[in-house]
């Protein structure tokens, strides 16, 4: 109901009366930040002449108002009233016959006009047409032409069925030297002479074989030949035992 009421008085502020401005008045008492309850408050009070409220009400709700030029146009009526739009005028209801109705539907409307197509070239400028026509055949060929090129360039390439052949070195004089493969090999794959791998073969029962990798090792390193003929010993005693 109250909702009701309030639209109301939006929708019509000309019609505000006393019991409407303490209606008002006590709404913008429990809501306070209401703009347009005070808005139609401040024109309540103006609208009633000589009210002592009426400047306080008009300050409040100039402070709470986007635009103060709109509130004085809306407090001195300047604004046109809605009016209520009037009845909708009703067209006049006409039953017909079925059988009329059956021939309306059945009568022939054209949709489309016909159009004579020698009428419709007379007056046309051929010149233009085939002017027209030549730019765009060779602004066609001007995009298909190099897809064509590239096709008819396949085509060739594949019909000669090009070959590589086996790829072969110059003669000519060479700055580096020749290498023995041979040798080569025979180096990598020799025994290699560290004292790590003549203690990996006496831990695998191979002491001959670690005792002869010791004597390697004393040629290759006179300065430490007791050492190494330490080890020797220690082999050739541990063969003894056997």
């Amino acid at each position: 109901m109250q909702r009701d009421i309030f639209s109301y008085l939006v929708t019509n502020p000309t019609d505000l009366s006393s019991d409407d401005v303490a209606y008002l008045k006590e709404l913008v008492e429990h809501y306070p930040f209401c703009q347009t309850g005070h808005v139609l408050l401040a024109k309540g009070y103006t609208d009633q002449a000589d009210h002592t409220d009426a400047p306080a009400a008009l300050r409040k709700a100039a402070a709470y108002s986007l635009s103060r030029n709109a509130l004085r146009k809306f407090i001195g009526g300047e604004f046109p009233v809605a009016t209520t739009p009037a009845e909708e005028q009703r067209l006049p209801f006409t039953r017909r016959h079925p059988r009329e109705v059956e021939e309306i539907a059945t009568q022939h409307v054209p949709v489309f006009e016909t159009i004579n197509p020698v009428q419709a070239l007379r007056g046309l400028d051929y010149s233009e047409v085939l002017l027209k026509k030549s730019e765009e055949k060779a602004e066609k060929e001007k995009f298909e032409t190099p897809a064509y090129d590239q096709l008819a360039i396949i085509d060739r390439f594949i019909q000669a069925e090009p070959r590589i052949g086996p790829f072969r070195a110059k003669p000519g004089p060479s700055d580096e030297e020749p290498v023995d493969l041979a040798h080569k090999q025979q180096v990598s794959t020799s025994t290699p002479l560290t004292e790590a791998y003549a203690k990996v073969l006496a831990r695998q029962g191979k002491t001959e074989k670690a005792i002869e990798i010791y004597e390697k090792l004393q040629l290759k390193f006179p300065e430490k030949k007791a050492y190494f003929a330490g080890k020797i010993e220690e082999l050739r005693s541990r063969l003894s035992l056997f």
